[in-house]
């Protein structure tokens, strides 16, 4: 068995032998890239560094929502409010301030700014304190007036049967 095993193991090196040198012949042909590409510096502009970049960026604050610019809040927006009786317009936010004028019941005052309970109000050109229990927006709310549904007529209504007079 010895014997039928070199022929076969010397034809298998001889054709790995002649498959490199036909690889190497192949090869001279080929230009090669060089092992290292070298650099070209610019002679006429010098290199800048690179730029950097920062390793830990924070994040912005948070916008605040609504800015208090002092202890007297100003309303979202201006409103109409009525008295709900009569009531002392004072010059200060305070119980034992003047009073300018006594409002009647019922009477249109618009809210410039809040403080607390007191209300900054303004009527007839006059501006002073109002306490917000005195107060009320519900009241001026316009009343919308009653118009016809348009469409289908309405039905009449039946008389009821049972009813007997």
């Amino acid at each position: 068995m010895a014997g039928l095993a070199l022929p076969k193991l010397r034809w298998l090196l001889a054709g790995g032998l002649a498959a490199g040198i036909w690889v190497v012949s192949q090869e001279k042909g080929v230009p090669r890239p060089p092992e290292r590409v070298p650099v070209f510096k610019s002679v006429a502009a010098p290199s800048r560094p690179a730029i950097t970049l920062p390793r830990r960026v924070e994040r912005p604050p948070p916008r605040p929502e609504k800015i208090v610019t002092g202890s007297i809040s100003k309303p979202d927006r201006p409103r109409i409010l009525r008295t709900t009786t009569a009531v002392n317009l004072r010059q200060r936010a305070d119980v034992g301030s003047a009073v300018l004028m006594t409002l009647a019941g019922g009477s249109r005052v618009r809210e410039i700014a809040r403080s607390g309970k007191w209300r900054l109000v303004t009527i007839d050109g006059s501006k002073g304190w109002v306490h917000a229990n005195y107060l009320d927006a519900s009241m001026d709310r316009p009343r919308r007036p009653k118009l016809p549904v348009l469409g289908r007529p309405a039905k009449p209504a039946k008389p009821a049967a049972d009813k007997k007079p």
